[in-house]
């Protein structure tokens, strides 16, 4: 069964007038309009396109092309000069993240107030503060004057209220193209729960990716007109045919390495220190059954590194201690790409590691995982888990007897550190691959 249509756009049109001086403003100004000084620009031109409850729209197009002034229209921020538009429902629109918040206020308060101004009756937010605090991760900073947060934090805390608070479109402006990738996968796990709720998404981005994850249908927008209207994979490569009209895009796959501080060895390695701004997430280390004494990540030289060359051999160590005994150890390690979704998992029963069978009260164990980063560029979580297999449960005759339901969790950290993977060829196409990941092979030519 088709859903109800809750945004309809007809024949929209938005003109600016642009004066060259404010001289020539006040003259047309003076003159009744009679005296015209002022050059038109027409922002968007005959745009029509139908949005359904529930559905998740794409805006994508080159800077200039109308993104946002047609979000402002729809928002009713800004009046069309001609067309109608009709929306069902309460709309939300967030456009820069952060920028609405009174910075003398605590981040409690600049909750309740936003609410209230959004058109929320008074203490209607109160059920949701909670959730909205969790989701923000502001900590005693909560009940502080947003005056002394970070810029990731007040984009935390818009984030978070936008999307708590309830309406039946939510309009994005870019609000994804920031923060690290921890906060990232929040957001995009957030997006989901609204998506199961049948909340309508038009989100403006230029991020490929997200468009291909998420969007039901995009919009492609060139100099103000709707240039394409359907499925993603056709409307990125629409815009990729508008982009190769004009001046080419230089990506990371493009940009000489030898102007990045993150210059390959002549050993082909990349050796590189975490920035010190870069904090790495940092595990919680008492658990019941064991502590964590120390960990690290680095590269083949054992240095602390987070940034590695695609092809690149990172090294995972962890140091443990038991606060009870516990039976056959079992490491399992996680990676994960920005929207949350498992690339990599792999356990030491895959390697076929069946000791040590148990562990004393108070011994010391080493954990040692070499992998090799054949993926694709972009940036991504590393989680860690610790399982046990217990002594009784451990097989007698058959190696090969499946243990996976006898795994018993003691240890977790979904999200450990982030890793950015840089492409190694210097211009052109990644050396290595494709795709999301390389996979062992070779071709062969041969003559007949």
């Amino acid at each position: 069964m088709k859903r109800d249509i809750i945004v309809e756009v007809t024949r929209l049109d938005k003109a600016y007038k642009i004066y060259a001086t404010p001289k020539q403003r006040l003259t047309e100004w003076l003159s009744a309009g009679k005296l015209k000084r002022h050059m038109p620009y027409r922002a968007l031109e005959g745009v029509n396109f139908r949005i359904r409850r529930g559905e998740f729209i794409g805006i994508i197009g080159r800077n200039g092309a109308g993104k946002t002034t047609l979000l402002k229209a729809i928002s009713g921020l800004i009046p069309p000069t001609s067309g109608e538009i009709a929306c069902k429902g309460k709309i939300l629109s967030l456009f820069n993240l952060g920028t609405s918040l009174n910075l003398q206020l605590s981040g409690r308060k600049n909750v309740k107030r936003t609410a209230v101004l959004l058109g929320f009756p008074y203490g209607y937010v109160e059920k949701y503060l909670a959730e909205i605090e969790r989701f923000a991760e502001l900590g005693n900073f909560f009940d502080l004057p947003v005056a002394l947060y970070s810029t990731g934090m007040r984009m935390r805390l818009a984030f978070a209220l936008f999307t708590y608070l309830e309406s039946d479109i939510l309009i994005l402006d870019e609000v994804l193209a920031v923060g690290d990738i921890f906060f990232r996968q929040k957001c995009y796990e957030r997006l989901n729960e609204l998506i199961k709720n049948e909340t309508t998404i038009i989100m403006v981005t230029h991020n490929m990716s997200t468009v291909k994850e998420y969007c039901d249908r995009v919009l492609v927008l060139e100099k103000g007109k709707v240039h394409f209207d359907g499925p993603p994979q056709k409307a990125i490569r629409k815009f990729a045919e508008i982009q190769g009209k004009g001046k080419a895009v230089q990506t990371l796959s493009e940009v000489d390495i030898s102007q990045n501080p993150l210059a390959l060895s002549a050993g082909g390695e990349s050796h590189c220190s975490p920035s010190k701004n870069e904090a790495m997430q940092r595990p919680e280390k008492k658990r019941r059954y064991v502590e964590l004494l120390d960990w690290a990540l680095t590269d083949r030289a054992h240095r602390p590194c987070n940034q590695f060359f695609q092809g690149d051999q990172a090294y995972l160590f962890f140091e443990f201690q038991t606060a009870a005994p516990i039976g056959l150890p079992v490491a399992e390690i996680r990676i994960s790409d920005q929207y949350g979704k498992l690339i990599h998992g792999k356990n030491s029963l895959h390697n076929g590691i069946l000791e040590p069978k148990s562990l004393k009260k108070n011994a010391q164990f080493r954990l040692l995982n070499r992998i090799r980063l054949s993926i694709a560029q972009g940036h991504y979580v590393i989680g860690f888990q610790l399982f046990m297999v217990l002594r009784q449960d451990l097989p007698k005759a058959d190696p090969n007897e499946n243990l996976g339901d006898k795994l018993q969790p003691i240890w977790n950290e979904p999200k450990i550190s982030r890793i950015e993977i840089l492409p190694r060829k210097r211009h052109g196409l990644p050396a290595s691959h494709k795709g999301i990941c390389d996979l062992p092979g070779s071709w062969e030519i041969h003559t007949l």
